[in-house]
């Protein structure tokens, strides 16, 4: 199952969001065991969407650890609550605010504070890697042909002129670690591989690039798959953090095991999740 979306040392608040989102695949079980994610500030909410996954999580009992817990589950690095109680999910975050604009109750925790209107409380999750965003086009290696999933369309790129280059740096410059190229001319970025995509026949990714013409670029309602390790959590969701060291008690070390409590996932192509 996939997650896909489209478009130094990489400034996520400075990324311009380059895709627009298609079909989402349904949510996926909440993550229960993971490194609590650290709360990085507050900031203003643009169009189109920086964090741009929706769980569509019940509003009147949110709370950061559901947001998060939702996130986790669904391979994104930042989690961000606003208007209250929606919770929304993504791998860059928009403009900084100032932080007396973050004001609003959480609805299923009152001591807890939000985003208010037009205003992002955002959360990242502490198991990824820095990247230098100027050889992540390089971290990409091929994983195979793959069914069509849900997810975004890099919407920015030409599908005259579409070449593999061209996809993975677009989804390099939105830090998804999946990227992937379809019928000719079309590329998507992910977070995971859902919505249904399975491993395919390679010669069903048979159609050459529409700007490369000695380059495969999938196929009809084919995926050709690619992935960097280094845009992925080190510890995704259902592998534990690794236990506290020896000269720290209970919850010094920062694990809260069963403090989280919803995810959900995205995908590739007209399925992805």
């Amino acid at each position: 199952m996939l997650a896909l979306v489209s478009s130094a040392v990489a400034r996520p608040d400075l990324i311009q969001r380059t895709i627009h989102r298609r079909t989402d695949a349904p949510p996926l079980p909440p993550c229960v065991s993971y490194t609590p994610y650290t709360y990085v500030g507050c900031f203003l909410e643009v169009r189109p969407r920086s964090l741009q996954y929706s769980p569509n999580l019940v509003f009147s009992t949110m709370t950061v650890e559901t947001c998060t817990a939702t996130c986790k589950s669904n391979g994104f690095r930042y989690a961000g609550l606003i208007y209250y109680s929606e919770c929304v999910c993504g791998t860059v975050f928009p403009p900084i605010a100032p932080e007396t604009e973050r004001s609003a109750p959480c609805n299923g925790n009152p001591s807890q504070k939000y985003g208010a209107d037009q205003r992002f409380s955002i959360w990242e999750d502490p198991t990824y890697a820095a990247v230098d965003q100027a050889t992540i086009t390089s971290q990409y290696e091929a994983l195979g042909c793959y069914t069509e999933g849900s997810g975004y369309h890099a919407d920015q790129l030409d599908a005259n002129t579409l070449t593999t280059e061209a996809c993975l740096e677009a989804c390099g410059a939105q830090l998804y670690p999946l990227a992937a190229t379809e019928f000719a001319g079309e590329c998507y970025c992910g977070a995971m591989l859902q919505g249904g995509s399975v491993e395919a026949p390679e010669t069903e990714c048979n159609m050459a690039c529409n700007g490369a013409p000695n380059e495969i670029c999938g196929g009809p309602s084919r995926l050709h798959l690619y992935e960097a390790d280094i845009l992925k959590s080190s510890q995704p969701c259902g592998e534990s953090p690794p236990p506290p060291p020896a000269t720290c008690k209970g919850t010094a070390y920062g694990y809260a095991p069963g403090k989280s409590a919803t995810f959900i996932s995205l995908g590739i192509g007209k399925n992805w999740g």
